[in-house]
C-alpha cells in the first residue's frame, strides 16, 4: 500500500477498496484522487472514472504518468447535497466546484482602498526582493533561493556546460510564472553520482535536440536534490530517483499537479528515450490544458445562459417584451456550421453524381445510336452485296456452257471435292477456260461456305497446283496429258 493510503481513516480506506473492486483498477493513488474529487462518495467516483475512460483520455486523474498532486485537484463537497448517493455528471460537478473556487478567491481578495494599498505594497516588496536577489550574491544573502543555488553548483561541476535556460527563484515563484505563460514547469532535481554517472548527466543537459525542445516548450527550474525544497517535493511524489525531471502544472483550483517523473539512470542512456519522455510530458500538459479550457468555456456558457434568462425575465415581466430566442453556445454554433457544411457537401456530391449519371446516360445513348447506325449500314451493305452476287451468279449461269456428252472425245471429267466431304462430277471441253470451273462451283448455291463472301480456290494436291493462278488458261493447257482430274474446292 502507498503511504497516502495509510493516512486515511478506516471508513475512507474501505471506500477506496470498494472503488478498486468495482473499477478493476490497481492504482491506489488514482483511486484516492477520484474519491477525494467525490468527497469519498463511491457512486460519483465510479461514474466519474468510467465516463473519463469512455472519453478516451484522462480527464482528471486516469493517466499513470500523472504521479500525484501537491494539494487536491478539487475541494471536498458535502454529502448533504446528494443525500441519495445519486450519480452526477462529472463535468457539471467540476464546473460547479470551479465556480465556487472563483467565488471564494474573489471573496478572499481585498477590495476597496485598503485592498489596493495592500496590492501595491505586496508588488513593491516583491520587486525589491527580486532586485536584492539579482544584485547580491547568494553567500551574502545567506539563503537558498532554489534555482540560483542550483546554477552555481552546476557551474562548479561542469564549468563549460552549455545547458538549458534554468530560471532563478523558488519553486512557487516559477510555478506561478509558468502558469501565467501557459507553459508546463519542468524541474530538474540534481544529485551527482546517485543513479546516473556524470557523463550521462552532462549528455542529457547538453544534448542539442533536448535543449532546443526544452527551452522552447517549458519553463524550466533546477534544484539541488539535497536542498530542503527538493526533498519536500520528491517526498510528496514518493520518488527517490535522483537525478530526475519532474513536470508540473497548476490546476484550475490553484493547486500544483505532478504530470510526469523522468528518472536519469544508466539503464537508459539513449538521448532519444529522454527526448521522447519529455515530449510525452508536454503532450500531457496540453491535453489537460484543453480540458481546463472546456471547463472554463462551460462555466462561461452557463453564466451567459443565466444572464440571458434574467434579462428575459425582467423584459417580459417588467416591460412586456417577449423573451429573445436563446443564444447558441460556441459549441452549438460550431456544430451548426459543421452540419451546414456537411449538408452542402452532401448536396454537392449528389449534384455531381446526378450530372455524372446524366453524362453516362448520354454517352450510352450515343453509343447505342452509333451501334444501330453501324448495324443498319452493315445490313444494307450485305443486302447490296447479296443482290450484286445474285446478279453475277445469273450472268455466270447464263454464260456457262452446256455439259458435253460423255462420248465426246474432247470431254474432260473433273471430280470436285467439296469442303463438306461430298463430290460433284462435271464434264467440260478441253478447249474451255479454267474460269468456267470457278463459275460452275460459284453457281451451285447449295454448296455452303463459312464466309458469306464465298471466296475459294480450286487446287490439285499432287502435284500441287492452284487453278486460280491459271484462271485465263484452257483446260488442255493446264492438263495436257489427262482426260480427268480430282480438284479440291478450298475456301479462302
Amino acid at each position: 500500500m502507498e503511504d497516502r493510503f495509510d493516512t486515511l481513516n478506516e471508513n475512507q480506506k474501505n471506500e477506496v477498496m470498494n472503488f478498486l473492486q468495482i473499477t478493476g483498477t490497481e492504482d491506489i493513488n488514482n483511486a484516492i484522487h477520484y474519491m477525494e474529487m467525490s468527497n469519498y462518495n463511491v457512486g460519483n467516483a465510479v461514474n466519474l472514472y468510467f465516463q473519463n475512460q469512455e472519453r478516451g483520455n484522462d480527464f482528471n486523474f486516469g493517466s499513470s504518468t500523472r504521479q500525484g498532486h501537491i494539494g487536491n485537484q478539487l475541494p471536498a463537497r458535502s454529502n448533504s447535497n446528494n443525500p441519495n448517493n445519486q450519480i452526477q455528471d462529472p463535468l457539471e460537478y467540476i464546473v460547479k466546484e470551479y465556480k465556487k473556487h472563483l467565488d471564494r478567491r474573489m471573496q478572499s481578495e481585498d477590495s476597496g482602498i485598503t485592498g489596493i494599498i495592500k496590492k501595491i505594497f505586496r508588488a513593491t516588496v516583491n520587486g525589491a526582493r527580486n532586485i536584492w536577489n539579482s544584485v547580491m550574491p547568494i553567500m551574502v544573502r545567506g539563503e537558498t533561493p532554489g534555482g540560483e543555488e542550483f546554477r552555481l553548483s552546476l557551474r562548479k561541476q561542469f564549468p563549460d556546460l552549455q545547458t538549458y535556460n534554468f530560471q532563478n527563484g523558488t519553486f512557487e515563484e516559477n510555478m506561478q510564472k509558468a502558469d501565467e505563460s501557459q507553459l508546463p514547469l519542468l524541474v530538474y532535481f540534481h544529485i551527482e553520482g546517485n543513479n546516473a554517472s556524470s557523463q550521462l548527466i552532462k549528455q542529457v543537459l547538453s544534448n542539442q535536440q533536448i535543449k532546443t525542445y526544452v527551452n522552447k516548450s517549458f519553463h524550466i527550474l533546477g534544484l539541488n536534490g539535497r536542498s530542503d525544497q527538493a526533498k519536500s517535493l520528491l517526498q510528496y511524489v514518493q520518488s527517490s530517483s535522483y537525478p530526475c525531471f519532474a513536470c508540473f502544472k497548476k490546476t484550475l483550483f490553484d493547486k500544483t499537479e505532478l504530470l510526469n517523473l523522468i528518472a536519469l539512470t544508466t539503464e537508459n542512456s539513449s538521448m532519444d528515450y529522454y527526448l521522447e519522455q519529455i515530449k510525452t510530458a508536454k503532450q500531457n500538459f496540453y491535453m489537460l490544458l484543453s480540458e481546463d479550457d472546456k471547463i472554463k468555456n462551460a462555466l462561461k456558457n452557463r453564466q451567459e445562459q443565466r444572464r440571458q434568462q434574467r434579462e428575459n425575465f425582467f423584459n417580459e415581466h417588467l416591460y412586456g417584451i417577449p423573451p429573445s430566442p436563446p443564444q447558441q453556445t460556441p459549441e452549438q454554433l460550431a456544430a451548426q456550421r459543421a452540419q451546414i457544411e456537411e449538408d452542402r457537401m452532401l448536396r454537392q456530391a449528389q449534384e455531381e453524381a446526378f450530372r455524372e449519371a446524366e453524362r453516362q446516360a448520354e454517352i450510352q445513348l450515343k453509343q447505342k445510336q452509333e451501334e444501330e447506325q453501324k448495324k443498319k449500314a452493315e445490313e444494307q451493305r450485305k443486302n447490296l452485296a447479296e443482290q450484286e452476287r445474285k446478279q453475277q451468279i445469273e450472268i455466270k449461269r447464263a454464260n456457262l456452257p452446256d455439259e458435253p456428252a460423255k462420248s465426246n472425245p474432247d470431254a474432260f471429267t473433273i471430280a470436285f471435292r467439296i469442303p463438306d466431304g461430298s463430290r460433284v462430277m462435271r464434264r467440260f471441253l478441253k478447249n474451255q477456260k479454267i474460269q468456267y470451273l470457278f463459275d460452275f462451283i460459284d453457281c451451285k448455291e447449295d454448296l455452303e461456305f463459312e464466309s458469306e463472301e464465298r471466296k475459294f480456290d480450286l487446287v490439285q494436291t499432287f502435284p500441287a497446283l492452284s487453278l486460280l493462278e491459271h484462271i485465263n488458261k484452257t483446260i488442255n493447257q493446264v492438263f495436257p496429258d489427262s482426260v480427268q482430274e480430282i480438284i479440291i474446292v478450298k475456301e479462302l
